[in-house]
C-alpha cells in the first residue's frame, strides 16, 4: 500500500514539565519512550496505517518539541531533551494551542474521515498560568473536534480533582484517569495511555471504530498490566472514572472491572 493510501493517525501528546514533575524525571521520559516504542510497534502491526507524532510540553511556557514527525524517525527523550523546571502550570495554553495548531495544520488530512487524532494530556497538576487560552476556550474546543468523531482526548492526572479539571476542559470522564503521585504509578499510567493508543489502531484496523466509544477509551483499557508492584501498598493505585461507575483498582492485581462498582 502506497504512503498516499494509508489511513493518517496523529498522536499528540500534551506533557507537564513543570518543576513539580522533577521528582519523576526518569519515570516520565522511560514512559514517553515507551509509548514511543508502542507506536513503533503500531506501525509494524498496522500496514494500512501511517503514524505521526507531535510532542507539546508545557510549564510556565509552552513548547512544541516534536511536530508531525513520522513516528518511525522518532528519537527517544533524554534527560537533556526533558527537563522538569517550568515555574507554573500553563495547561489551557498547551491544549488549546496543541489542539487548534494541529487542526489548521491538517485540513486536509481531516476531509478524509478515516483520519484520527490521539491527544494525551499528562499532568501532575492544576491550570494556573495560561494567557492564550482560558478553560472555557479549551472546552469549546475540545468538544468541538470530538463531536467530529476523528478526536479522542484523554487526560492522565494526580491531583484529588482530576475528573472535576478533566471535565472543565471538555474532556469524558471514560477518558480520564487519575494516578498515584509515585514512579509506579507514573509507569502504570503511561503504560495505560498506550493500551488506549493501541486499542485505538487495532478498532481501525479491525473496522470497529465507532464515534460514540471514542469517550471512554482509557475506562475500555483499564485492566492494569503491570506486576512489579507491591499489592499492598496502598498508594499505588490507579483511578478512573467512567459516568456512572467509579473503578479503583490495586494495581498489583488483574481483577473484574464489573466487581469494583
Amino acid at each position: 500500500m502506497t504512503k498516499e493510501n494509508k489511513v493518517k493517525i496523529y498522536h499528540l501528546i500534551i506533557l507537564d514539565n513543570s518543576i513539580s514533575m522533577s521528582h519523576l524525571t526518569m519515570q516520565t521520559i522511560e514512559g514517553v519512550n515507551a509509548q514511543f516504542e508502542s507506536m513503533r510497534s503500531d506501525v509494524k502491526e498496522f500496514e494500512t496505517q501511517e503514524h505521526i507524532a507531535c510532542l507539546v510540553m508545557f510549564g510556565h511556557e509552552v513548547k512544541y518539541t516534536i511536530w508531525k514527525q513520522p513516528v518511525s524517525t522518532l528519537e527517544d527523550l533524554t534527560n537533556k531533551t526533558y527537563i522538569a523546571n517550568g515555574g507554573s502550570t500553563a495547561l489551557c495554553d498547551a491544549i488549546g494551542g496543541g489542539i487548534n495548531g494541529l487542526r489548521n495544520e491538517i485540513v486536509e488530512d481531516l476531509k478524509n474521515e478515516d483520519t484520527k487524532i490521539f491527544v494525551s494530556i499528562f499532568t501532575d497538576g492544576q491550570e494556573n498560568s495560561s494567557k492564550e487560552f482560558s478553560k472555557t476556550d479549551c472546552k469549546e474546543l475540545v468538544q468541538e473536534v470530538q463531536e467530529t468523531g476523528q478526536w479522542v482526548v484523554t487526560m492522565v492526572g494526580c491531583e484529588e480533582n482530576v475528573f472535576e479539571e478533566a471535565e472543565s476542559l471538555g474532556i469524558s470522564q471514560g477518558n480520564t484517569v487519575k494516578y498515584a503521585r509515585s514512579a509506579v504509578g507514573t509507569q502504570v499510567a503511561m503504560q495505560h495511555l498506550s493500551r488506549a493508543r493501541h486499542k485505538m489502531s487495532d478498532d481501525l484496523s479491525k473496522g470497529l471504530y465507532d464515534a460514540k466509544t471514542t469517550m471512554s477509551y482509557m475506562a475500555d483499557t483499564v485492566t492494569p498490566t503491570s506486576t512489579n508492584v507491591d499489592p499492598l501498598n496502598p498508594n499505588d493505585i490507579l483511578i478512573t472514572s467512567n459516568d456512572d461507575i467509579n473503578i479503583t483498582l490495586d494495581i498489583g492485581k488483574v481483577d473484574d472491572v464489573e466487581d469494583q462498582e
